[in-house]
């Protein structure tokens, strides 16, 4: 379970560097941007931890709660994607920073993976 554990932290950094970005944005005038961003990285966080308890609802336990999955992919497939085209339809957003914001997890996994791999070393034979 320490690895669904580094989900969660790996969520909560995506959020937090989206956070910065949209005070960051504020700061300097650009709050349409930082507001994409941060939707973008809300969206991203949001689709990454529902995948994440689909998963584990459908690898990790051994009864499966039918009716928690089936509200777990309406959700996920439906609705979720249907509030990421309404949040591209709506002009408001720019669609460049949305994909930069919803990026950050990517990059998120890609740091914290990497730090996994250098912590622990390479084995030589």
């Amino acid at each position: 379970m320490a690895r669904l554990k580094l989900i969660d932290t790996m969520m909560q950094a995506t959020i937090g560097v989206a956070i910065i970005c949209l005070i960051g944005g504020s700061l300097t005038h650009y709050v349409r941007e930082g507001i994409s961003l941060f939707a973008g990285a809300l969206w991203g966080s949001v689709n990454f931890y529902l995948l994440k308890h689909l998963m584990q609802n459908l690898l990790l336990h051994k009864e499966k709660k039918y009716l928690k999955l089936i509200i777990l992919f309406s959700i996920k497939w439906p609705l979720l994607y249907l509030a990421g085209y309404g949040l591209l339809k709506t002009g408001y957003f720019s669609s460049a920073y949305l994909l930069i914001g919803f990026s950050i997890i990517l990059c998120m996994i890609f740091i914290f993976g990497m730090k996994k791999v250098l912590s622990t070393g390479v084995n030589e034979k």
